[in-house]
């Protein structure tokens, strides 16, 4: 019997030991000319900037690089391609989208570590001291990570359109919605899209504006599909300190985001 709990105390204790990463990191506040040119200096795409739900204090920066557009180029891993910064006036700091946490998630098993600690350095030498918060999940965790048992995965990605990219692409901006449009290849495409205030409201009534860099919302062109993240995954994943409480207040936030991106899409 000794020997039972024993074994389980010790299989508890090296379950609570696991390794856990941070979401995001902040960084010294700099103004939004200096992060866009910062990036250009490190070697990074800018492609565009983004008041959060038309309020300037939150901004989110939105670059890529050579890099993650190359480990972004397999079916289903378009999202990997963009990284995001928060330039929060309101509070007088940076805060940054961790590639070693958000890679991860978004590249399932083709993750690469060195692809993403090397953009990682390079953010570091051009923003730090950066600083971990609290958003935290266990490493192990993000590969296969939902928010619940019945919640979806990353694979478990919704079809929002068919057609072809420039035909989507098209009608993202005869509706005044696109924010930018990345072409990856000749078959793939990966667009940020403005949603309706009312939608993008949710950081703030989530009391997480810090965090207002998970917005705007992506979605990816390819294979004649328009397909986005599920809202309960992608709103988990970036959010993993919030609990069902909190997300309750919001429940009706993921079907008006598949809903806004089938009507623009349609």
């Amino acid at each position: 019997m000794f020997k039972i709990v024993a074994s389980l105390v010790l299989f508890a204790l090296s379950v609570s030991a696991a390794p856990k990463i941070s979401a995001y990191q902040t960084a010294p506040f700099q103004t939004k000319e200096v992060v866009i040119q910062k990036l250009k200096d490190s070697g990074f795409e800018f492609l565009a900037d983004y008041a959060v739900n038309k309020n300037s204090s939150y901004t989110t920066i939105l670059f890529t690089s050579t890099l993650l557009k190359e480990k972004a180029k397999k079916t289903n891993r378009g999202f990997a391609a963009l990284s995001r910064i928060l330039i929060n006036s309101e509070k007088k700091e940076l805060r940054i989208a961790n590639p070693n946490y958000f890679l991860r998630a978004f590249l399932q098993d083709d993750f690469d570590s060195e692809a993403a600690q090397s953009t990682y350095e390079k953010l570091k030498t051009a923003f730090g001291p950066l600083n971990d918060t609290d958003d935290l999940l266990k490493e192990k965790d993000l590969k296969k990570y939902r928010f619940m048992f019945g919640m979806p995965y990353y694979e478990d990605l919704i079809e929002v359109g068919t057609g072809q990219p420039n035909e989507l692409v098209k009608k993202l901006k005869d509706s005044n919605s696109l924010i930018f449009d990345l072409e990856m290849d000749s078959n793939k495409r990966l667009c940020a899209v403005m949603l309706p205030e009312k939608i993008e409201s949710f950081p703030e009534t989530l009391k997480v504006s810090d965090n207002a860099l998970l917005l705007p919302y992506l979605v990816l062109l390819e294979d004649e599909k328009a397909k986005i993240l599920h809202a309960k995954y992608y709103l988990a994943v970036s959010l993993p300190q919030l609990g069902m409480g909190q997300f309750m207040t919001i429940s009706d936030v993921p079907g008006k985001i598949e809903d806004t991106f089938k009507e623009l899409l349609k």
